[in-house]
């Protein structure tokens, strides 16, 4: 595929590149390429069965944004994880054991682990997501104040602008438009496995009934690190 938006294909295989540019691809097998994805945008896998480690050729690239979801990843039930520039988000069980968090006391049963952190992450203005765009909401009452709070666990310390929960929401009583805010809260080194004692959250009151938005952002580099997101909000 070279260029465009919203291809739907079944398989790419044996060619130089797989996706060349375009966005919003969706392909259900990936394999054989000299380069699976390069300078392309979003692309969705599913229904197939992508490679453990497909090749991405703007890897560590300051501002680059290829990205590859890939659900069920090597045709495994429910592994998903997605590829990026600067690092991956990858579903794992938690109480699987080290380096993999026990379960947060009413926690979920599964966790968002950030890892595979390349080296210019520190100047990346998009960082390592967490999720995709839009697939984390809640529908929040109009002027009903409420905090909104994810716990982490992170190997390496940082700063409340290295690890950003961004939430965008209804701003206006008179039209639609929206504003965002970050979380303001750092993130210390983990004591060990158990220790959910960190989080990041935003307290927002609409002025408008709908959605809000979330989305967490890592945007520092350490060798070997990893982050992990318990993903089942805390609502106050």
């Amino acid at each position: 595929i070279n260029s465009g938006s919203g291809h739907t294909i079944t398989t790419i295989s044996g060619c130089s590149n797989g996706a060349y540019y375009g966005s919003h691809i969706y392909i259900e097998t990936l394999f054989g390429n000299n380069t699976d994805l390069r300078e392309t945008g979003k692309c969705f896998a599913r229904n197939g069965t992508i490679l453990s480690s497909p090749s991405i050729s703007d890897i560590n690239t300051i501002g680059a944004r290829s990205m590859l979801f890939s659900g069920h990843h090597t045709g495994t039930l429910d592994a998903h994880r997605i590829f990026q520039c600067m690092g991956n988000a990858t579903r794992v069980t938690a109480g699987e054991g080290s380096p993999t968090p026990d379960k947060r006391s009413g926690g979920s049963d599964y966790l968002v682990e950030l890892s595979n952190l390349q080296s210019n992450l520190d100047d990346d203005p998009f960082g390592v997501i967490a999720w995709d765009t839009d697939a984390v909401k809640v529908w929040a009452t109009a002027s009903v104040s409420k905090t909104y709070r994810f716990y982490a666990q992170s190997t390496f310390a940082l700063a409340a602008s290295e690890f950003v929960l961004t939430a965008e929401y209804m701003n206006s009583g008179a039209n639609t438009g929206t504003t965002t805010i970050d979380s303001d809260e750092s993130i210390s080194t983990r004591s060990g496995i158990t220790d959910w004692s960190q989080y990041v959250e935003v307290t927002i009151s609409p002025s408008r009934t709908g959605f809000i938005y979330f989305n967490i952002a890592l945007k520092k580099y350490s060798s070997g690190g990893q982050v992990f997101i318990d993903p089942l909000m805390v609502i106050s």
